[in-house]
């Protein structure tokens, strides 16, 4: 399993084609910052219109063959949700579903059963789920997940972890009431999992990020790779690495501690030049 950002979990063909190409890796991300400065910047007024970068071109060649080898590889990622007890339990036994009607369907009549919202609140959150109003086609059989960990207070995750069902409930909810009642099924969790990138929609923007953590690791302020990608296969139980839950010391750690090796580049890729 390969940590996209960290270089130092990379495998040997990783590495060795990396290796190969640092000259390149340099130059082309030196001369973006420079183009950065002087175009996007304004520094340099007698520029009209954005240089290209002389290196783009065999860059993009690197991060396709790149592509190549990660296509057969795994790499951990993190995904942001509110979980029963009994749903944690049920994806450690069984694994990953992928999202549709059926599944939301079972999941509300779950809740009903349980005791914690009414059949009257199923029936209307099952009716006005994105995957009855148009979206059916374009948000089943998925699975999002955030390719490096994102810290639980940041804006993006916070609406996932604050409301049970994920986007295919609480998205278009208009109604207080229900809109209270998601808010406290479950606790909020994520999903530390290994996911193979055959089971994926985006090979090339992990192949980019592992291009750009190589550059971090040679010390060059190269953008960051962080990217969300979207599982299409269902997945087993041994693919869940760690469940972190609302309480633990890790869920608080994530994205700014844990795990340890983990940077966001996001803070740190751009120096000025003198």
């Amino acid at each position: 399993m390969i940590d996209l950002w960290d270089v130092s979990t990379f495998d040997a063909d990783l590495v060795e084609l990396l290796q190969k190409n640092e000259a390149l890796v340099r130059n082309y991300v030196e001369e973006e910052n420079r183009i950065f400065l002087n175009y996007d910047l304004h520094r340099d007024p007698s520029l009209f219109v954005r240089p290209s970068n002389p290196y783009a071109r065999a860059h993009m060649e690197l991060e396709e063959e790149v592509q190549t080898i990660m296509a057969s590889r795994s790499f951990r990622a993190f995904h942001y949700t509110r979980l029963t007890d009994e749903e944690v339990h049920k994806i450690q036994s069984r694994g990953i579903e992928l999202s549709n009607s059926e599944a939301l369907r079972d999941r509300l009549a779950s809740q009903v059963k349980f005791g914690r919202i009414s059949q009257d609140s199923a029936s209307q959150l099952y009716s006005l789920s994105p995957l009855q109003n148009g979206q059916n086609e374009s948000r089943s059989g998925q699975f999002w997940l955030a390719s490096c960990p994102v810290a639980i207070a940041d804006h993006g995750v916070q609406p996932l972890l604050g409301h049970w069902g994920g986007e295919v409930v609480y998205m278009w909810l208009k109604n207080p009431d229900l809109i209270q009642t998601v808010q406290k099924i479950g606790r909020a969790t994520v999903l530390e999992v290994c996911v193979p990138l055959s089971a994926t929609n985006d090979v090339f923007s992990a192949s980019r990020a592992v291009v750009r953590t190589f550059a971090h690791s040679l010390g060059l302020n190269a953008e960051n790779g962080e990217f969300d990608v979207c599982v299409r296969e269902s997945l087993p139980p041994e693919s869940i690495i760690k469940v972190h839950q609302e309480g633990g010391s890790e869920f608080k750690a994530l994205g700014c501690g844990y795990p340890e090796s983990y940077v966001k580049n996001d803070d740190i890729w751009w120096e000025e030049y003198e």
